[in-house]
């Protein structure tokens, strides 16, 4: 007796063993006979297309992906292509075959998604799949409290509280002076909470919080504002009264608030 192993080449696949076989559906035969010969046969038939790169994007922040690459090869060439989302070989026939790789899917949910590239060709051979995934988060995070103080005597002016919170994670934090929402890749976000806000000058003043998260969605902005209150002036850029006072026991001057507050015993200002 005597065992055969049948081996295809890449672009074929092993189907049966015809003649004296005593195995099927293995590539392996035993042949067993007394004396003469025996007929044996391994039939190879056309493996297919095969699908030789698929890629999507990490991570998506709409349900309308783009795919990066989807190509396919075939002894004569490949006539359709397909993405599903089941692992299972569509039929030749299906109808959701089309003539050229496609360059996006749309889902129809958000979550962590698998897609599924097939390739057919003139002859109703269909090839096996190649997958990838993508993560799709279309929930944008938000922030929940911002806050500041009502009234500050510094133009810098400290943050009193900022938290967010997101679906999956808050990976970027803004403040801006204006309404505008920042765009996702704009200069200014930052990993942490910002522990204060500098104004260029006093007065009533609103600031925007704002936050991002890994797949660039950006919260709508919250508001909060504080009265920035008049700096006083350095003393030796006020103008004490004329004829200037003479025996002036004056420690310290200054202003805020709208008040004048003078520090020492006696003097004139």
């Amino acid at each position: 007796g005597a065992i055969l192993t049948a081996s295809a080449d890449a672009n074929s696949i092993f189907t049966r063993w015809s003649g004296d076989c005593s195995e099927t559906g293995t590539a392996s035969c035993s042949v067993h006979y007394e004396w003469g010969y025996s007929s044996v046969y391994a039939v190879f038939g056309y493996a297919g297309p095969t699908v030789t790169a698929f890629r999507l994007p990490e991570t998506s922040n709409g349900l309308t992906i783009a795919i990066t690459t989807f190509t396919a090869t075939d002894n004569v060439g490949a006539t359709g292509y397909m993405v599903t989302e089941s692992s299972t070989k569509p039929a030749a026939s299906d109808l959701g075959w089309i003539t050229t790789a496609p360059t996006s899917y749309t889902f129809a949910t958000s979550g962590a998604k698998t897609l599924y590239a097939w390739a057919k060709d003139s002859d109703g051979n269909v090839s096996t799949s190649l997958s990838a995934t993508v993560i799709i988060d279309i929930t944008a995070p938000r922030v929940t409290v911002f806050s500041l103080p009502t009234t500050s005597i510094s133009l810098t002016v400290a943050i009193t509280t900022f938290t967010a919170t997101d679906n999956v994670g808050v990976t970027g934090y803004m403040i801006t002076d204006t309404l505008i929402a920042p765009a996702a890749s704009a200069t200014g976000w930052s990993a942490s909470v910002s522990a204060s806000y500098t104004f260029d000058y006093d007065g009533s003043k609103t600031l925007y919080a704002w936050v991002k998260d890994g797949v660039e969605n950006v919260s709508p902005g919250k508001s909060a504002s504080v009265n920035v209150l008049p700096i006083a002036e350095p003393l030796n850029n006020w103008h004490w009264r004329n004829p200037l006072p003479q025996g002036n026991y004056l420690s310290g001057i200054t202003y805020g608030n709208n008040t004048f507050v003078a520090v020492g015993s006696s003097g004139t200002i």
